[in-house]
């Protein structure tokens, strides 16, 4: 058995839900992903047990359509120039354990950063998946299993 990793985001973050199809899959040995993997981490998969999700309905209703989905998350990597001054993005062995206030967070404030800071990485984001994001705060959390 490997060694399990844990990566935990808290704030803001761009969401592609796009058709779960060959070129959403791919993106992972794309040239975009080469270019972008020491700025943004990446948080992907289909979501099956979404199918047909309308945004806006709530978990449990669906459109009329169905259809596969993948979703792509980004989370800042790098720093960059206004950042929060609080924690953002932690990995480890599990656990990974901490208590975080988030009672003083300025949230919009938080995603008009994330939005304007990587403006030029969410552009081309946008440009391989052929839509724009939605840029949201919130949690992601992935686990990987290597070895």
């Amino acid at each position: 058995m490997g060694i399990g990793w844990q990566y935990l985001h808290i704030g803001p973050y761009a969401e592609w839900l796009v058709p779960d199809n060959k070129r959403s899959r791919s993106f992972g040995s794309s040239e975009v992903r080469d270019r972008l993997r020491d700025l943004l981490a990446w948080n992907f998969g289909p979501r099956e047990d979404q199918v047909g999700l309308r945004y806006g309905l709530g978990l449990r209703k669906r459109a009329k359509k169905k259809a596969s989905l993948c979703r792509h998350c980004f989370v800042p990597k790098e720093e960059r120039s206004g950042a929060p001054d609080r924690l953002l993005f932690a990995f480890g062995v599990p656990p990974v354990m901490d208590v975080l206030d988030l009672g003083s967070v300025d949230r919009s404030a938080e995603v008009a950063w994330f939005g304007a800071a990587f403006a030029e990485e969410i552009r081309a984001l946008a440009e391989f998946f052929g839509s724009e994001p939605a840029l949201r705060w919130g949690l992601v959390h992935w686990f990987d299993d290597y070895g």
